[in-house]
């Protein structure tokens, strides 16, 4: 719960101008609805594909707003009259090939407006390359982590521009000290944490530090 609240606060805060209640948004990968719904909320209307049917059944099911058209496939499945203000790709772009991602950049590329704003959040390898995550942890997942070097890489050849970037979230100060303390404490300590994680964010060169990976926003701009 504390991370979705983080990172939607830290989104919020960070680009107020993606979200203006005239636009039309793209979101891919949109998983279950976390995003959707809250995209909803703050613009005309969100276009939300997930490759699973099963996954965008739940999603619709728990996120009834009525701007919302669902697609359960890909966006070259989407109809061409369709024109985006902004695009969100929701943590999708690491479980893609460089095959996939330049098909749907290239139908992206036909239909977004000429201002249009890209967000991807995704998880970066902190290493000097990127990495499978089954390769360096013990679990199936078919990530693909990459550089924030081979992301721009990949979105070059498309015009879109590396404006900005930042840590999705930081998790609350304490650590492990919070399992021992009383849930009522907890929930206050998370809310003050939460006023405060986008100014700590900004605070933060997410290129420095340890671990491997971390999880990161990216804003573009068309060049």
């Amino acid at each position: 719960m504390y991370r979705d609240l983080a990172e939607k606060r830290v989104f919020d805060d960070q680009l107020p101008e993606f979200f203006q209640p005239h636009m039309t948004v793209l979101e891919v990968g949109c998983g279950s609805g976390r995003w959707t719904g809250w995209l909803a909320e703050r613009c005309k209307h969100v276009v939300a594909l997930d490759l699973s049917p099963e996954m965008v059944a739940l999603a619709q099911e728990t996120v009834p707003n009525e701007n919302i058209t669902w697609h359960a496939g890909t966006v070259l499945e989407l109809d061409p009259d369709w024109s985006f203000d902004s695009v969100y790709l929701s943590g999708c772009l690491q479980y893609m090939s460089a095959e996939l991602i330049s098909e749907m950049f290239s139908w992206i590329k036909t239909s977004i407006s000429t201002d249009c704003q890209l967000v991807t959040r995704d998880t970066v390898s902190m290493l000097n390359t990127g990495f499978h995550r089954n390769e360096r942890y013990s679990n199936n997942d078919p990530a693909i982590y990459r550089t924030v070097e081979e992301y721009q890489d990949l979105l070059r050849p498309y015009q879109w521009d590396l404006s900005q970037s930042w840590q999705t979230y930081l998790p609350p100060r304490l650590g492990w000290l919070m399992r021992t303390l009383p849930s009522a404490w907890v929930r206050n300590w998370e809310q003050r944490e939460l006023n405060t994680v986008t100014s700590r964010i900004r605070q933060v060169n997410f290129s420095q530090g340890n671990g491997d990976k971390k999880h990161c926003f990216f804003l573009y701009r068309q060049e």
